[in-house]
């Protein structure tokens, strides 16, 4: 289970600013919390559509409103604006957790 999510502006190794999505969950097997990461690049207008497709239109409490923030440091800011999903199913792949799905309580109804 979801139980925070947190958005920060992270720096990839060429400099260039990236979201960064935490997502954490109930401690798995005593090790402490899961946490698992999302990065969301926001550089080209492909990596933007991208992004609101998968991200933006899940996550937004109020569609009413549109949402049209296009940099990290913006995203960040109306973090606010974002639920966290109910559920992050994600599977170890090496020595890091591979996201596979969330889901939002609305979708359980």
């Amino acid at each position: 289970e979801c139980t925070e999510m947190d958005l920060s502006v992270f720096k990839s190794n060429d400099g260039k600013s990236q979201l960064k999505v935490t997502y954490s969950g109930e401690p798995y097997q005593g090790e402490g919390h899961a946490l698992v990461h999302e990065f969301w690049s926001l550089n080209t207008k492909k990596q933007k559509q991208t992004f609101k497709d998968q991200f933006v239109r899940p996550h937004l409490a109020d569609k009413h409103r549109p949402f049209e923030e296009a940099s990290p440091t913006r995203v960040v800011a109306n973090q606010h604006r974002f639920r966290l999903p109910q559920f992050v199913i994600a599977r170890k792949s090496g020595r890091f957790w591979k996201l596979r799905d969330k889901i939002f309580e609305d979708e359980l109804k």
